[in-house]
């Protein structure tokens, strides 16, 4: 039986908060990956926008091709470009957010910044939840739209 808890509560009054060196390092570890991941998130979210923005001002031929498709415009499909940069930003912040909180606690040894870089952590997998549901929701959708379609 161990008698030390990862987080004893007196300490963490005095700011101590009593976390193993090794939870620092896995806790340093994981942080610099989630800041190399969403570095690379925002700089993808970057290509994201910049190809909407070529899409919205209509780049030439592909415009017209795009037009022959069913009337959905080059300029559509570069809003739902931007709406899904516009939604992804927000998982992507947060991954960062946990990891330069995450970095700040390992350095400084502040557990206020443990508390708001697991907070950022708990916001991002969250969101993917959300989004994983709501996935799945219109997944279904489809298939019994389809399956209607078909018996029709």
């Amino acid at each position: 039986m161990e008698e030390q808890a990862i987080l004893d509560n007196n300490s963490f009054d005095r700011g101590d908060i009593g976390i193993s060196e090794n939870t620092k390092q896995y806790l340093q570890e994981a942080a610099k990956w989630a800041r190399f991941l969403a570095i690379l998130g925002f700089v993808l979210i970057g290509f994201i926008v910049i190809l909407a923005i070529f899409f919205i001002i209509g780049i030439g031929s592909l415009a017209e091709s795009f037009n022959n498709m069913g009337g959905m415009g080059v300029s559509f499909v570069g809003g739902l470009y931007l709406i899904f940069a516009a939604i992804f930003t927000y998982p992507v912040y947060r991954l960062y957010m946990f990891a330069k909180n995450g970095l700040d606690f390992t350095t400084f040894n502040d557990p206020e910044k443990l508390e708001i870089s697991i907070k950022n952590l708990r916001s991002f997998f969250r969101f993917y939840g959300i989004f994983g549901i709501i996935y799945i929701a219109m997944f279904v959708l489809g298939m019994l739209v389809s399956a209607f379609s078909l018996i029709s």
